[in-house]
């Protein structure tokens, strides 16, 4: 299940390069990986008593390495 969840993704950044909305540069592959491990670190982050606000920062970080 994940392997396909990665490859749906990595398909849809692909498709987003065709389209003009993600930069010829960015590396599909490479951004699947990391929204994934981000996610599932979220998860667990969460399970293990993360406030909603510490998540947000989270997302917030990770949202700063996305490729301008």
């Amino acid at each position: 299940m994940r392997e396909a969840n990665r490859s749906r993704l990595v398909k849809r950044f692909q498709d987003a390069q065709v389209a003009g909305d993600l930069t010829r540069d960015a590396e599909p592959e490479e951004l699947a990986r990391f929204i994934l491990t981000i996610g599932w670190g979220m998860a667990v982050d969460a399970q293990s008593g993360a406030t909603r606000d510490e998540l947000y920062r989270t997302v917030a970080r990770a949202l700063s390495a996305w490729p301008a």
